[in-house]
């Protein structure tokens, strides 16, 4: 695969929702990977992504599936609310997702389960395992299958 950049959402002042922009910051310049850490504005990446032109970019943000805290989904673009009512982020996923299509072949959107989102935490045990099990299988030979099963 050619280019890959991972896009990491959130804010870190607020324990699980730096999830995104850890798992960028720990996966920046290794085997191929660019890591950005978007924090809450991932709209003002949008030049970056459009000119890299990037084969894969895989966003991941803390979000609330109602699962055991730090479980990983895909989450279909289809899925992912046009307007947001309650985020750390202003403008919704799904249209930035709809911005880059035509810079990017493929995007995924990746949610883990936050355990705790409150100002001053760091990020939970079971979010902090799952954020370096994903940047493990992000580096792995197989990763895109691997992501498919979870």
């Amino acid at each position: 695969m050619k280019k890959k950049i991972l896009l990491g959402v959130g804010n870190e002042l607020l324990g699980d929702d730096g999830v995104g922009p850890w798992i960028a910051k720990n996966i920046d310049g290794k085997e191929g990977w660019i890591g950005i850490d978007a924090g809450t504005a991932p709209e003002n990446f949008t030049s970056l992504i459009s000119r890299e032109k990037p084969e894969l970019l895989i966003i991941v943000d803390a979000t609330d599936m109602n699962l055991t805290p730090g479980e990983i989904r895909i989450i279909p673009h289809h899925k992912i609310p046009k307007l947001t009512y309650f985020s750390t982020h202003t403008l919704s996923l799904a249209f930035l997702i709809e911005f880059l299509k035509e810079d990017v072949n493929h995007i995924l959107f990746i949610g883990v389960q936050p355990k705790a989102i409150a100002l001053g935490c760091t990020l939970s045990p079971e979010v902090l395992s799952s954020a370096k099990r994903l940047v493990n299988l992000l580096l792995s030979d197989n990763f895109l299958k691997e992501l498919t099963s979870l």
